[in-house]
């Protein structure tokens, strides 16, 4: 599933191991894709 979505700062540090505990998010907010981020939450 193909989303229009970036992790930033702290999100971008813990995905290589950095103990973090604060997530930044940065998605592009359209119908389509906010359906698809929704999608991938509830799994």
């Amino acid at each position: 599933m193909n989303t229009e979505a970036i992790m930033v700062g702290n999100a971008a540090a813990a995905i290589q191991g950095a103990p973090v505990t604060t997530l930044d998010f940065m998605y592009r907010k359209t119908r389509s894709n906010l359906k698809k981020l929704k999608q991938i939450a509830d799994e």
